[in-house]
């Protein structure tokens, strides 16, 4: 039982670590966002700026469990007015499923729903196999990134970072906060610790997701001082399998790590 658990486990792996796009330069395309505006890849390329996108579906969990954290790199990066261009292409929804994902989780990216703005023909151009699949787009067309994973504020920022972009964007207080979250042990049978350092005072929160998306579990949600914390959490009541821990920094998404829990 417990190998083939641990089968599923990385066949599941496999599965998100595989939605990727093949190709390595880019293509052009024309598409027009929720509210009828024309988004052509090329034009915004050639005034200099990187592009980055997020390939999502409004029914991916993955894609729910991981949107606040393209939001937040959006805003790091300036929403669009600094040398970054970020957007969001969805497979299969029309424009109004799009935006009420997009007003249920507060997102202000440009969005183009799969059905009425063209998405589906640029997830078939750039053979998307799975979601969310975040890719990194330079101003000569080379794809830099042809997946960004796990897509967290982190990873993704750094992706960008090492594109040519600019923050612009950081508020100061996750942005000081950014922290090395630590889960041990890993694998676990329930009872691990969680370590993280803060520099500020700052509100913390640590919720449990599992591989659908859904969040199952919080951990706490409290103010610290600065300093290196440590919470001690019994996770035996959940089943054998992978889980996502988040670590949010006065609500805002600072780090994301793997656990893996054994029966």
């Amino acid at each position: 039982m417990k190998k083939l658990t641990l089968l599923l486990i990385l066949l599941l792996t496999i599965k998100f670590a595989s939605g990727q796009t093949q190709l390595d330069t880019a293509l052009n395309f024309s598409v027009k966002d929720i509210y009828g505006n024309t988004i052509e890849l090329f034009e915004i390329l050639d005034e200099g700026k990187i592009v980055v996108i997020d390939f999502f579906s409004t029914t991916c969990g993955f894609c729910i469990l991981y949107t606040p954290d393209f939001q937040a790199s959006h805003e790091d990066f300036g929403e669009n007015d600094g040398n970054v261009y970020f957007m969001k292409i969805a497979w299969g929804d029309d424009n109004a499923g799009v935006a009420y994902f997009d007003s249920t989780y507060n997102l202000t990216t440009p969005s183009v729903s799969g059905s009425e703005g063209g998405g589906n023909q640029v997830y078939n151009d750039y053979m998307i196999q799975a979601t969310p699949t975040v890719i990194v787009i330079a101003p000569d067309r080379e794809i830099l990134e042809q997946q960004v994973w796990e897509p967290t504020r982190e990873n993704i920022n750094a992706a960008v970072i090492a594109a040519g972009g600019t923050l612009v964007g950081i508020d100061d207080g996750p942005a000081e906060n950014r922290n090395s979250l630590t889960i041990y042990p890993n694998p676990s049978r329930g009872l691990i610790s969680i370590s993280f350092e803060l520099e500020n005072t700052a509100g913390s929160a640590l919720e449990v997701y599992n591989l659908m998306g859904k969040k199952v579990f919080d951990v706490m949600e409290k103010s610290f001082p600065a300093g290196k914390q440590r919470i001690d959490v019994d996770l035996s009541g959940l089943t054998e399998g992978t889980y996502l821990i988040r670590h949010l920094i006065n609500g805002k998404p600072a780090q994301s790590k793997r656990l893996i829990l054994l029966d």
